[in-house]
């Protein structure tokens, strides 16, 4: 009997800053933390998904059901990362200060050195590369740029995490930048970057969306699976280990049966 060894994708959880019922900061022209955070998280996860990861989210757009409770809302983030058993944690948000002229980019980990400062820089480098220009508040006294603190999220998640503050929503200058579209991507694209450095996988720069044809799924035993599917003259390719792989060849190693649900577009994947 042949064994075949499948080398599961590495799993990313993106955790959008604030929700439906806490808009965040806010900033002068008001502008929502929460409406900048979401988008580049959304952005974020096209460019991983399209990478090779698998990706899960705390929330995916504006209607979610995290709590009201603000404590219990970032422990209910964590439990889901946890229980997807995420690779790394990336929380997205936006500075505030009372101070109008306050701005820049911040990354942060949780005291000490581990793995979550070496994923820290990696996304500090790319994102500085990318936009030299921006202001960079770092603590360079533990010899990496990452600053230090115990936020919840990045405390008790099970995993690397870090917790980006992209630009001050506060700062007038930067609220106009972080609301341009072009600015979102660019940023979602650097830390994409800095997520595969650290992994050691190479950026994909086509978006998801393209490869996804139409929000195609992939239900496996009865459940939809997190690994991007794409339909292509008529086959169905998953992305596995970075590299796309032709769903019936996969299937047939495995002794699974394959079946197309055209109503609600699904590939159905029975493994016995």
């Amino acid at each position: 009997m042949k064994v075949v060894k499948i080398i599961m994708s590495k799993r990313i959880f993106i955790d959008p800053g604030h929700s439906k019922k806490d808009s965040g900061a806010i900033g002068k022209n008001g502008t929502k933390e929460r409406d900048i955070t979401l988008s580049v998280g959304l952005k974020l996860a096209n460019y991983l998904r399209s990478s090779g990861f698998e990706i899960d989210m705390s929330r995916k757009d504006n209607n979610d059901n995290l709590p009201s409770n603000i404590s219990q809302d970032l422990v209910k983030r964590v439990q889901m990362a946890n229980n997807f058993k995420a690779d790394a944690f990336i929380s997205i948000h936006c500075n505030a200060a009372t101070n109008s002229n306050a701005k820049g980019f911040e990354i942060f980990t949780t005291p000490g050195q581990n793995n979550s400062d070496k994923l820290a820089t990696k996304i500090f480098s790319k994102v500085k590369s990318t936009f030299p220009n921006l202001t960079y508040r770092t603590d360079l006294s533990d010899g990496d740029p990452d600053k230090e603190a115990n936020f919840y999220v990045i405390k008790y998640a099970n995993c690397p995490a870090t917790l980006v503050e992209m630009a001050f929503i506060s700062n007038i200058e930067e609220e106009k930048m972080l609301n341009n579209p072009d600015f979102q991507d660019k940023m979602a694209f650097a830390i994409a970057q800095g997520i595969c450095d650290y992994f050691g996988m190479e950026i994909k720069k086509e978006n998801n969306s393209q490869n996804n044809d139409n929000n195609i799924k992939l239900i496996v035993n009865g459940k939809e699976s997190k690994i991007p599917i794409k339909l292509e003259n008529g086959r169905s390719y998953v992305l596995l280990e970075n590299h796309w792989i032709q769903l019936r060849n996969l299937a047939e190693l495995i002794f699974a049966e394959i079946d197309f649900d055209e109503n609600n577009k699904n590939v159905i994947l029975a493994i016995k």
